[in-house]
């Protein structure tokens, strides 16, 4: 029988490799780096704004979290402290300790997880990190959270809001309380013979403004994003509770499409007496001149 001749002796210098894991996050596909939203109101003013994507909302809603997992490596030197041949052991039969992390009782080192330089031991561990991060971005949890952290605020959101909708709808349709459901700035009112209207409602709950009116199995789908601080603009007075109410103004007026019977002027007048927070009244005042 032959016995193995150990690769490393007493005394010797070795690179361990180690594998492990930290928190990173993917590209903010909303300012693509810059941390930064420009806004233009429709005189021609500029301002910018921290991004809500991945400055101070960063976290606080799963459906927008750009988190990510990453597979990261390490070396280590060591010094060879003791060998052990065992040509019984299933993983090797040549096996070390080292003295940095005790001989005797300590780790026990696989020869094959040891390296002469510490190039080698970085090459080795970058190709094992490598296929590690591509098996775990193929798992159904990573392409879900992939998905959601590369689509821009908009469909991130409304990927969101549907879910919540759905699940919400479901469950008061089986327990027979469904009158009415929130789901951010949005409620789902149940108008009888299996219809329903989605409207847009204020903190208040003052001025309620039609969106849709669809069949109750599709009622989740139709909602616009909960937030109108970037979309659509019937909500003006929510707006900050939702990142930014000077922007959500601005983006509002511009593009906000009145209800049958009011002008664009009334609803600014409407949205001015229905809030008392500053920002707004103080930016709509400003567009309004």
């Amino acid at each position: 029988m032959n016995i193995p001749t150990p690769r490393y002796a007493i005394g010797d210098t070795v690179f361990y490799t180690y594998q492990d894991t930290k928190a990173g996050a993917y590209p903010c596909p909303d300012c693509k780096g810059s941390k930064v939203w420009s806004c233009t109101s429709p005189a021609g003013h500029t301002m910018e704004m921290d991004c809500p994507r991945c400055t101070y909302n960063y976290g606080r809603n799963q459906g927008l979290s750009l988190a990510r997992t990453i597979r990261t490596y390490g070396v280590r030197v060591l010094t060879i402290g003791s060998v052990q041949i065992n040509t019984a052991r299933t993983d090797g039969p040549v096996h070390y300790m080292c003295l940095e992390t005790g001989v005797g009782s300590g780790s026990v080192y696989r020869e094959c997880d040891l390296y002469s330089t510490k190039d080698e031991a970085e090459t080795k561990a970058a190709a094992q990190a490598e296929a590690l991060q591509l098996e775990h971005d193929a798992t159904p949890q990573a392409i879900e959270s992939r998905a959601k952290a590369t689509a821009t605020y908009f469909r991130a959101y409304e990927h969101t809001v549907e879910s919540t909708v759905k699940a919400r709808l479901q469950q008061e349709v089986i327990d027979g309380s469904h009158q009415g459901i929130t789901a951010g700035n949005w409620v789902v009112e149940e108008e009888g013979d299996g219809r329903y209207a989605i409207k847009a409602i204020t903190p208040e709950y003052e001025y309620g403004v039609r969106i849709a009116e669809v069949s109750g199995d599709d009622a989740y789908s139709h909602l616009p994003p909960a937030s109108d601080a970037f979309g659509n603009a019937h909500l003006v007075a929510a707006a900050p509770v939702l990142y930014g109410a000077i922007a959500a103004v601005i983006k509002a007026t511009r593009d906000y499409l009145p209800p049958d019977g009011i002008s664009k002027d009334e609803f600014i007048k409407r949205v001015i007496a229905a809030t008392d927070n500053p920002q707004i009244v103080a930016a709509l005042q400003q567009i309004e001149r």
